[in-house]
């Protein structure tokens, strides 16, 4: 169970490393799985050289690569490209660990495998850093972790790099203190040019929400980092708005005037260099953006340094003093601060945002599961083209009515308007959709198209009896147990109003290559072997009820055996479609979905994880 084995792994890819296999584990002590994906494992090792005694062993994390295609869980996967690990590794060797980049300790490579040592993270990603601290955070932290983040930007820019993937993801701290400092990590997705080079790239990468303008035009610089750092200073304050996810993608693409201050969930008490941090980084026109190292000058960005070292206690007592200040007679004038615009404050429940949202991606996991699982192929195919249709009329209705006030003064009659209309949406606005929709509406088009179904087999059931009639109550039979498990789910009805991505979803069919995902989805625009994150995605069906998906133990369990219901005979589908299940029909169904591998048992998503460690990826677009 769990098998995996490379295939005609190629020969060395490195010129240099530290060593062999040998020499590996002759340095280092292998510990607990971080986390796992399909061309390897990232586990916490030990340095055994440097230490004082075995407790003492520095802990690092290692990620453990096979470099052949990859036959695991059922499905076949192709070699990661030599050129995309050569170009990871490469990139952090020029960092060389500075300004809070990921630091590369070491590598080994053998003819099957490559051993990548990285320094150990042990705060977690951002939201999940945020979400385990004691009390919220405060003006001075989001201060602090902006100029980290534009620091590490800046490093990269002076080293001709650009990361294309910068998300709260791919922000790790060192540890959980309040005042840990942050590596940026995941440079599989980025590039390193030669210093001569002048022309722009084409390449299309990283995560739909963050991705500034210009990617989505194909013609880009460094600077969309600087636009995706800008969406990332966004979500650590206000939470990753799942709620209102469509609203605050399009205040952020807006190229016209706007008010960021109107963004989904922004918390009022942010200063007003906030914004200008904010109106910097998200400047639509790239050439009119700033760099990394000219925001490293904004007010806000500094400000932190002027609390570094302090306790609570004393940044409480200075933000009354400043208060009492600004409160006399003169307004302080005697003490005229360059950074009178920001103060020490409280940025409340964004613990809380971030929780929300963590508990909201438990719940996506498992939603994704669910349909994956007790849905084969032709009718995940179904829904998926259902969604599809749905989203495309979605944009057009949206868009229509943004557009149309741009036509209306120069055509005469509406149906001139409506051409003018669609003859300009699809040019401006198709490739920068979210694919998202909400939980509640993915229920609404299962249930919807269930009653159509029922109806139509109902109408003509008794007139005849053949293999079309069949196959419509198989669909209506798995819709129907679907939409019954999701109603199961844990705070189903407290996330309806949330965004689902059906990326998540299409990485389970056949349609998932080259579909764009943001963050959550965590899917690279060209699906290719990648070692992910702990509690990302399964692997893709091979096809059938063949298929198989991996729980958190390791197992495998066959998707075919979560179907006993899609096996029985068509009387008893009919006897659940119409209304009139039975007894045995109830006690199957539910004795279904207590297998092991059901949602209720384990998550294909769940992967073991330490303290709440990132397994680093290396996809690329």
């Amino acid at each position: 169970m769990g098998a995996c084995w490379s295939i005609a792994a190629p020969a060395h890819l490195l010129e240099v490393v530290d060593g062999d296999e040998e020499a590996y584990h002759g340095r280092y002590l292998e510990d607990e799985v971080l986390g796992q994906g399909e061309f390897g494992v990232v586990k916490l090792v030990h340095d055994m050289l440097k230490r004082d005694d075995a407790s003492s062993a520095v802990p690092l994390a290692c990620k453990v690569l096979r470099k052949g295609a990859v036959f695991k869980d059922n499905t076949l996967y192709s070699p990661v490209k030599p050129e995309i690990l050569r170009g990871e590794i490469e990139i952090l060797r020029a960092l060389a660990g500075l300004r809070y980049c990921l630091k590369l300790e070491s590598v080994y490579e053998t003819p099957k495998v490559l051993y990548m040592v990285t320094e150990f993270c042990g705060g977690g990603e951002m939201m999940e850093y945020v979400g385990n601290q004691k009390e919220d955070l405060r003006t001075e932290d989001v201060s602090r972790i902006a100029f980290q983040l534009l620091s590490a930007l800046d490093h990269c820019t002076k080293h001709n790099v650009i990361h294309r993937d910068i998300k709260p993801e791919n922000v790790m701290f060192q540890d959980t203190a309040p005042q840990a400092d942050l590596r940026l990590i995941d440079f599989g997705s980025g590039t390193m040019d030669s210093p001569e080079r002048v022309e722009r790239h084409t390449t299309f990468a990283g995560s739909a929400f963050y991705i500034s303008p210009e990617m989505f035009q194909r013609t880009y610089t460094a600077k969309t980092d600087v636009w995706s750092a800008g969406a990332t200073f966004y979500v650590l304050v206000a939470g990753y708005p799942a709620n209102d996810l469509q609203k605050a993608f399009n205040v952020l693409q807006k190229n016209t005037a706007r008010d960021l201050r109107t963004l989904p969930n922004m918390p009022s008490v942010m200063p007003e260099s906030f914004y200008d941090l904010l109106e910097g980084c998200l400047t639509y026109h790239h050439k009119c953006r700033p760099s990394a190292g000219e925001l490293l000058c904004n007010e806000f960005v500094q400000f932190h340094e002027d609390y570094e070292g302090m306790s609570l206690d004393q940044v409480a007592a200075a933000a009354a003093a400043i208060t009492e200040k600004e409160q006399a007679p003169d307004g302080g004038r005697e003490n005229n601060s360059t950074r009178k615009r920001t103060t020490s404050l409280s940025v409340k429940g964004s613990v809380g945002r971030h929780n929300l949202f963590l508990g909201f991606k438990k719940f996506e996991r498992s939603l994704t599961t669910l349909l994956a699982t007790l849905l084969s192929k032709g009718e995940l195919a179904t829904l998926l083209a259902m969604l599809k249709s749905r989203l495309h009329t979605k944009q057009i209705d949206a868009d229509f009515g943004s557009v149309a006030e741009d036509f209306k003064d120069d055509c005469d009659t509406i149906e001139n308007v409506e051409r003018a209309v669609m003859k300009t949406i699809p040019k401006t606005t198709n490739e920068q959709r979210l694919h998202v929709i909400q939980v509640q509406e993915l229920k609404d088009i299962l249930q919807h198209q269930m009653k159509n179904y029922r109806m139509y087999v109902m109408s003509i059931f008794a007139l005849t009896v053949n293999c079309h009639i069949f196959q419509l109550l198989t669909l209506v039979f798995a819709f129907a147990i679907s939409l019954e498990t999701m109603e199961k789910l844990p705070n189903e009805s407290v996330y309806s109003r949330f965004a689902y991505h059906v990326a998540l979803l299409k990485d389970f069919s056949s349609e998932g290559d080259g579909f764009v995902a943001d963050s959550v989805g965590r899917k690279r625009i060209k699906r290719r072997g990648s070692l992910k994150r702990s509690g990302s995605f399964g692997p893709r069906r091979a096809g059938g009820n063949s298929s198989t998906l991996t729980s958190s133990n390791g197992s495998i369990h066959s998707v075919q055996s979560l179907r006993t219901w899609q096996n029985r005979s068509v009387s008893n589908k009919a006897g659940f479609i119409f209304g009139s299940r039975t007894a045995s029909t109830t006690s199957n169904m539910n004795a279904a979905l207590q297998q092991p591998s059901s949602v209720h048992g384990t998550n294909v998503f769940d992967r073991p994880n330490g303290p709440a460690q990132r397994a680093h990826s290396v996809a690329t677009s």
